[in-house]
């Protein structure tokens, strides 16, 4: 699959997002608070061969995506995420969220979005108040102990992606954008719909950073690490990712 960088309009500005592959039917990635849209390698690597279109976009005040206006808000803010994917025009798609494009991705299949099938989150923040105290130390640790679980069990990034996988140049961190996003991130309230269906969870059992609400345990899956468990765990988490798009979009 080759990866092509595109760009949408919306209110605030364009999101530019990386797309690859082809077909009527759509994975879209939203990455982590403060990261981007590189994941789509990992993506083409499992579904190589196959008649689906990924898209991961920069999410707004990330990399190439617009820079947040004064005052924007949580909600707008998945708004505006919202109207963009409204705007790809998709007939069918699932969403992955990683940390906080996971808690994205929660308020975007509770929108009434036609095509939106199902998600698959990671570790979503969806506690009312956001601890930033907690999470930036907890984001610290699990990320040296993951990386260095996964080096020791020789599942590193070369492991698990072809080399022929290259993406458009990532833009670098918009720094300036940090204390936005922060802000940001501090209005979230706590999420209402906590009943859909068709949204499943995938946790580290030791994750320091958010924890699983007790009223999601059945619909989680577990995975011995921390808030980057996949990066020990990348055969599973492949396998995950797989199962899922499988079961919502290629069955159907």
């Amino acid at each position: 699959m080759k990866i092509e960088e595109k760009f949408v309009d919306t209110k605030y500005g364009k999101i530019c997002y990386l797309e690859a592959g082809s077909g009527e039917k759509t994975l879209i990635f939203l990455h982590g608070f403060f990261g981007d849209p590189a994941g789509i390698k990992y993506l083409v690597s499992i579904f190589t061969g196959q008649k689906i279109k990924i898209i991961a976009p920069y999410l707004p005040g990330h990399g190439k995506s617009f820079n947040l206006p004064n005052g924007i808000n949580f909600r707008e803010y998945v708004k505006v995420t919202a109207d963009f994917i409204k705007n790809l025009n998709l007939k069918e798609f699932v969403i992955l969220g990683s940390s906080f494009g996971g808690r994205i991705g929660w308020e975007i299949i509770n929108c009434i979005i036609p095509g939106c099938k199902a998600a698959l989150l990671h570790a979503p923040p969806l506690d009312s108040k956001i601890n930033l105290s907690k999470i930036i130390p907890g984001l610290i640790v699990d990320w040296v102990i993951d990386v260095s679980m996964g080096i020791w069990k020789k599942l590193t990034i070369k492991n698990w992606l072809p080399e022929t996988v290259k993406v458009p140049s990532i833009a670098r961190f918009n720094f300036w954008q940090l204390p936005r996003l922060i802000k940001l991130f501090t209005t979230a309230k706590a999420p209402t719909n906590m009943t859909n269906k068709n949204i499943e969870f995938l946790w580290g059992k030791s994750d320091r950073t958010v924890c699983c609400p007790e009223n999601l345990l059945i619909k989680t899956k577990f995975y011995s690490g921390g808030h980057f468990w996949f990066l020990r765990h990348y055969p599973e988490f492949h396998r995950e990712v797989y199962d899922f798009v499988e079961k919502y979009l290629t069955a159907t």
